[in-house]
């Protein structure tokens, strides 16, 4: 086993010492994550991890983290221009600060990574009622899986920033963009700007722009030169982009999954462009989860598993030409994204919408639990519970399309349920948490 714990009722306390972090080399497979050691505890409502590199601990900062971040500053001059020199936040701060020009800048100190229709936005709106946690302007920017520059996002925590240097052991503050935990190609855009360049050239410079010759040369071409999967000569990923800033700063990260097969009919009857593609009706549903694992199912023939589900529509014309890259299907394949969040960020937390849906009781638990996650003091105001309780809860889906969402068809569900039964299978052991088998 890999040191990842099951959570159900401990006696020991979730608020442990601060764990380093343990590196891993790129590699093209997802592996087991075996870290030099794992401390574990367990808890009701969700699965808890953490790993411990000695050398992190010993306070030397790795070779691999080095080389990462070398090919990060190439990738992402942006991010590093801004960033103190020495890659070191201000000291007694609980959120990751640091001057520069004399102007205090924060990063969050928590991330609440995903995953779409998933419950983010309701989970983070209630987290973020604690009285430590300061709000922003922006909960959910996406800055990660998109390409804008630093200072832009550094903005959105610069009205937090005049209370947490007030009492900076006191305050936090987090980013709860529900897509960062899904690294697919779309979702790397930072880290594949050498293989843009590369594509570009060869489909301007070679191609003149002709698509019989683009589709026939420019991928081959571009593969061999740029391999989609490169990440600057390093294998970088985001998790490891975000590690290379962060240092041994200890961020925590929490995510929020569901049965991957709800997610992904709740994910089809979210977005409109799916139903007109295939008919707004179950039907419409079926051909649709039908034809995109068909497409991933393709791929897997030819292309390791670290292509396919991370870089889908860069390895062929052929995958580019599949609609929305069959993202949604890959989106549900949680083990892929979650060893490597696992094997490059050491303080874990995750946790399932149908529990935090199940009855107030477990929502109040749940919620205890991150809290105590994210080092926060307990709640103890009862009309701050009454009012996290309470709340009305709140969705990110389109509400012309509720309605419509009918019952999944019988064949359907079983025909997904055996398609993502053995990457849920590979998702609970990694955890040690039979639940996330979802059943099936």
């Amino acid at each position: 086993m890999h040191g990842v714990l099951s959570v159900s009722q401990s006696t020991a306390s979730p608020l442990a010492e601060v764990p380093a972090v343990a590196f891993v080399e790129p590699l093209q497979e997802a592996p087991a994550v075996t870290p030099a050691v794992s401390n574990t505890d367990k808890h009701e409502w969700g699965a808890w991890q953490t790993f411990e590199d000695p050398s992190l601990a010993r306070g030397r900062v790795s070779s691999a983290l080095n080389a990462d971040r070398a090919a990060a500053r190439r990738l992402a001059p942006d991010i590093f221009e801004l960033l103190p020199e020495d890659g070191e936040f201000l000291e007694g701060y609980r959120t990751p600060c640091w001057k520069h020009n004399a102007t205090t800048l924060c990063l969050p100190s928590f991330y609440l990574l995903g995953v779409f229709q998933c419950g983010v936005r309701d989970l983070y709106e209630r987290l973020a009622v604690h009285p430590q946690i300061v709000p922003s302007a922006n909960a959910m920017p996406h800055f990660w899986d998109e390409q804008w520059p630093l200072s832009r996002y550094v903005e959105i925590y610069a009205p937090a920033v005049q209370r947490i240097t007030q009492a900076p052991e006191r305050y936090i503050v987090g980013d709860a963009s529900f897509s960062t935990f899904t690294y697919t190609w779309t979702g790397s855009a930072r880290l594949i700007v050498e293989w843009s360049d590369t594509h570009k050239r060869c489909r301007e410079r070679i191609c003149s722009g002709n698509t019989t010759c683009i589709a026939l040369t420019c991928y081959n071409y571009t593969n061999t030169i740029s391999p989609p999967l490169h990440g600057g000569g390093v294998g970088l990923t985001l998790p490891r982009l975000m590690r290379s800033v962060y240092g041994s700063f200890d961020v925590r990260m929490v995510v929020i999954l569901r049965d991957p097969v709800e997610r992904l009919h709740a994910a089809f009857w979210n977005y409109e462009h799916y139903q007109n593609m295939y008919g707004q009706n179950e039907s419409g549903f079926t051909r649709y989860a039908r034809d995109m694992v068909g497409h991933v199912r393709r791929c897997l023939r030819s292309n390791s598993e670290a292509e396919c589900f991370s870089a889908f529509e860069a390895l062929s014309a052929e995958n580019e030409g599949v609609f929305y890259h069959a993202d949604q299907v890959l989106k549900s394949i949680y083990v892929h994204f979650m060893t490597g969040w696992m094997a490059t960020f050491g303080d874990f937390l995750v946790l399932r919408l149908e529990d935090w849906m199940k009855d107030r009781s477990a929502m109040r638990d749940m919620l205890t639990l991150t809290w105590a996650h994210l080092k926060l003091t307990p709640l103890q105001d009862t009309a701050l519970w009454d009012k996290v309780l309470s709340a009305e809860v709140k969705t990110a889906g389109d509400p012309r399309f509720r309605g419509k969402r009918g019952e999944m068809e019988t064949q359907t569900r079983d025909f997904l349920r055996q398609f993502y039964g053995p990457y849920n299978r590979r998702l609970a052991e990694l955890l040690g948490d039979g639940r996330f088998l979802w059943g099936y």
